[in-house]
C-alpha cells in the first residue's frame, strides 16, 4: 500500500487522489457489471424473440444495440485507462501521472 504522505506529494491534493481512485474503481466495476447485465438483456430479447415471431425486425434491432452496448461497456474503460495512462507516465504532478499510481 502506497504512504498517504506519499500520494498527496504526485497527487497535489488527497481529495484529487480520492476523485480518481473511485472513478478507478467506478470504471473497473461497469468492466464487470455491465456486459453481464447486457447479457441479461440479450437473454431476455432472443426469449421474446422466440415467444413472438410477429416482431422480429424490432427485436433484430434491440439485439444489435445490446450487443454494440455490451461492446462499449467492456471496451470503454480499458480505452478510457490506456489514454489517462498515456500523457505522462513519469510526471508525477499531472492527472496521467496520479492515474498511473493508483491501484
Amino acid at each position: 500500500m502506497i504512504n498517504i504522505l506519499n500520494m498527496e506529494s504526485f497527487c497535489g491534493s488527497l481529495v484529487f487522489y480520492n476523485v480518481l481512485n473511485i472513478i478507478k474503481k467506478s470504471l473497473g466495476l461497469i468492466q464487470l457489471f455491465g456486459p453481464i447485465l447486457g447479457i441479461i438483456a440479450l437473454i431476455i430479447s432472443f426469449t421474446r424473440l422466440t415467444i413472438n415471431p410477429d416482431q422480429e425486425e424490432t427485436y433484430k434491432k434491440r439485439i444489435k444495440n445490446t450487443l454494440i452496448a455490451i461492446m462499449i461497456l467492456f471496451l470503454m474503460p480499458s480505452i478510457i485507462n490506456l489514454i489517462m495512462s498515456l500523457p505522462s507516465i513519469e510526471d508525477n504532478t499531472t492527472i496521467g501521472g496520479c492515474w498511473s499510481k493508483l491501484k
